[in-house]
C-alpha cells in the first residue's frame, strides 16, 4: 500500500498482522468468454483506523475461518458480503515504511521490505 504524499511521491508501505500470519483477501474470479478476458476483482472497504492514515480504502481481509467460508462454493448473500467485507481489527495489524525499491518488479531482495523512517 502507498501513501500519497504532498510533493507528488509515494510512500510504499509493508503491511502485515502482527502474529505474522498469513492472511488472505476476498475476491472473485470470473472465467474468460468469447467477448472478454479472463475478469478479476478484489474487495475493498473502508479503512481501519491504522490504515485511514495511509489511504482511504483498504482491501478486505480474510484470515482462519472467514478465509475457509469464502472459498466455499456458491452464491454469497448481502448480509455475508458485508460481514466478509468488514474492515480487519486495526491493533492486530502493523503498517511499517518501507524502501521505494519496492516499487519496482526487479528488485527482489529482502531489502525491498526493511523499514526505513518516516523521514526517509
Amino acid at each position: 500500500m502507498w501513501r500519497r504524499l504532498p510533493n507528488d511521491q509515494k510512500q510504499a508501505f509493508d503491511i502485515h498482522l502482527k502474529d505474522g500470519c498469513p492472511f488472505f483477501f476476498a475476491g472473485i474470479y470470473e472465467d474468460a468468454t468469447e467477448t472478454r478476458p479472463a475478469t478479476y476483482l478484489l474487495f475493498t472497504t473502508c479503512p481501519n483506523s491504522l490504515m485511514a492514515e495511509i489511504h482511504n480504502r483498504m482491501p478486505a481481509i480474510l484470515t482462519g475461518d472467514r478465509a475457509q467460508q469464502w472459498i466455499v462454493p456458491g452464491s454469497v448473500s448481502s448480509e455475508q458480503l458485508e460481514e466478509f467485507t468488514e474492515p480487519y481489527v486495526s491493533d492486530q495489524m502493523v503498517a511499517q515504511p518501507v524502501s521505494a525499491l519496492v516499487n519496482n518488479p526487479r528488485n527482489d531482495s529482502p531489502d525491498c521490505i526493511a523499514r526505513i523512517d518516516d523521514a526517509e
